[in-house]
């Protein structure tokens, strides 16, 4: 993660403003050359609270398939997305020693951002509330959901 680190969010709300602010500026900044499926997810969808079902990674082929619950911005909508990022440059699971797998469907996702990395190779970082963070550096990338009949407060 460059912008909303477990750092900035312990931070004092002056601050997690300006860097949502320079996270904007980014985003704007490598909207004319991602894919299109990035700047669409961004604008109407998120990940905040939501959980990862099932996480296939591929190296073979060079893709990754994520398949994770989660909201509509408004949060009175669940929905399951599915993720797929191909040509994958690299995957990695980051956080605690102790928390090394952990990102599964105990453990809500906080936040997470998408980035230029150079050379058409674009990120996406997901933050989950133990701190532990999955990163896919890919230059593909889709998406899809379907809404499912969960509701806010289930846990499955």
């Amino acid at each position: 993660m460059r912008f909303f680190t477990p750092e900035w969010r312990g931070a004092d709300e002056t601050t997690q403003k300006r860097v949502a602010a320079e996270y904007q500026r980014a985003l704007q900044e490598m909207s004319s050359t991602c894919p299109a499926a990035i700047m669409d997810f961004v604008r109407r969808h998120t990940v905040h609270d939501g959980q990862v079902t099932r996480l296939e990674v591929n190296p073979a082929d060079r893709s990754a398939v994520l398949h994770l619950h989660g909201w509509n911005p408004r949060f009175d909508e669940r929905r399951l997305y599915t993720f797929v990022y191909r040509d994958l440059e690299g995957f990695c699971e980051l956080g605690p020693a102790d928390s090394y797998g952990r990102y599964s469907r105990s453990i809500d996702a906080s936040f997470d951002e998408f980035n230029a990395v150079g050379g058409g190779i674009f990120e996406h970082c997901i933050l989950f509330h133990s701190d532990v963070e999955l990163q896919f550096a890919f230059k593909r990338f889709d998406f899809s959901f379907e809404v499912t009949p969960l509701r806010r407060g289930q846990l499955n």
